[in-house]
This record gives structure tokens, C-alpha cells and sequence, in this order.
């Protein structure tokens, strides 16, 4: 038993140093560039907050970084196959190199997203120490929340508003923006869903002069040159 140990540990350690010579054959083949400086590069641009991709995966010299690893991941399997071939010894795990290939590399791609989400961490923790509620909810939202703030505090209370924009709303991008905006606005309704009138008119992203309405509106708050609130006569 004593012996199956050592001799499982012994593969295993042979397959970590196969994965790792399988890494450098790929970045000098695919990314042009040494092992340590690829790990370099992904150790400050793997990982993003949960609005993005868990592996937002940057490119290297034009070429995709999962490539390189998906072929050093081909490359150790072939080579850890051969090595238990040749040594006409059972794989450890089972007879099943593969899951240790994987764990191996599920813990290179560990320790190289640590340094990205430490700094992350430290970013947030300087950009939100020492701030109030609103302040935090400003930096996390951007313009839909701060533009929808400022629209319920200049007109609070529930309105029904008609919205005039110059984005297209059928893109993914721009409806994303639109509903952040109708949650933040609320109770001020831009989706038509409450039986109010419409007695105001939310402007975004959208250069606007006063020309463009029918009638003279009794009051127009500016946030700023393409974000407005038009409050119409009673």
C-alpha cells in the first residue's frame, strides 16, 4: 500500500512538471512570449467583477491566451499518456490522467486570478471607504442612477414621462441602459405602464432645445447637455 502511495505521488508529479513544460512548448509556439510573462499578463487581467466575464481572457501578441491552454492541456494529456505507457504503470486517480491534468490546471488558473482579484479588492475598498450610501450606489450605477436621482428630486412623486432618446433601443447595449433607468426612475414611469397622463418628459443621450416641443413646457431641469427633464403644463 506503502508503495502505491509513493509511486501515485511520483506520477503525479511527473504530470505537474508535464503541464508545466506542456505551458512553456504552447506560449513560445502560439504566443511568442516565455511562460512567466504570460503568467504576468494574466496575473493583472484574468479576472473582472461579476458585469463582466469570469475569464475575460485578454490577448497576447493577437492570439486568444485559451488557446495556448487548451493546447497545453492536448499536449499533457498526450504526453502523460506516453509517460504511463512507457512506464506500464496504472494512472493515478483511477485510470483517469485526465482529472489530475485538469485539477492541476484548475489550480494554475487559481493561483494566477489571485493577484487580479486582490487588486480588485483593494481598488473597491479605496473607492467606497469612508462614503455615504448615495455616493457608493453613484460609483457602482454611473449616469442611471445619478440622472434618475436628480429627475426625482427636481419632480418627485409618481409621473408618467414619455422618454426621447436618440439610442436604439432594439440593441441590446442601449435596452440594458433603458431598463436601468426605468428601475432607478421609479416612481417616475417611462415604460407606459402606469394609467397616469403624461405630464413630463425624460431626455437622455439626446441633445435637446426647447424648439423641438409643441407647446412650452413649465419647467426644464438640465443634468447636463444630452440628459434632461421636461415637466409640461398641468
Amino acid at each position: 500500500m506503502e508503495r502505491q502511495r509513493i509511486s501515485a505521488l511520483i506520477d503525479i508529479s511527473v504530470i505537474a512538471v508535464i503541464c508545466i513544460i506542456a505551458l512553456n512548448i504552447s506560449c513560445y509556439f502560439l504566443l511568442k512570449m516565455p511562460l512567466h510573462r504570460v503568467l504576468s499578463v494574466l496575473a493583472s487581467k484574468l479576472y473582472l467583477p461579476i458585469s463582466a466575464n469570469l475569464f475575460p481572457v485578454p490577448a497576447i501578441n493577437g492570439q486568444n491566451v485559451m488557446v495556448s491552454f487548451y493546447f497545453a492541456i492536448a499536449l499533457s494529456s498526450l504526453m502523460t499518456f506516453l509517460y504511463l505507457w512507457l512506464r506500464n504503470a496504472p494512472a493515478p486517480f483511477g485510470q483517469n490522467p485526465a482529472v489530475v491534468i485538469c485539477i492541476i490546471f484548475f489550480l494554475i488558473f487559481s493561483v494566477i486570478q489571485l493577484p487580479s482579484q486582490t487588486g480588485d479588492l483593494k481598488k473597491h475598498m479605496k473607492n467606497f471607504s469612508g462614503k455615504t450610501l448615495r455616493e457608493k450606489q453613484e460609483l457602482l450605477f454611473g449616469l442611471p442612477y445619478k440622472f434618475a436621482a436628480f429627475c426625482n428630486e427636481k419632480y418627485p412623486g409618481a409621473h408618467k414621462a414619455r422618454m426621447m432618446t436618440d439610442l436604439d433601443l432594439k440593441k441590446a447595449s442601449p435596452m440594458i441602459y433603458h431598463r436601468r433607468l426605468a428601475f432607478f426612475l421609479y416612481p417616475i414611469d417611462i415604460r407606459g405602464v402606469t394609467d397616469l397622463a403624461e405630464d413630463c418628459i425624460v431626455v437622455t443621450f439626446k441633445i435637446f432645445t426647447a424648439r423641438t416641443l409643441r407647446k412650452k413646457p413649465k419647467a426644464i431641469y438640465s443634468y447636463d447637455k444630452f440628459n434632461h427633464l421636461i415637466v409640461l403644463k398641468d
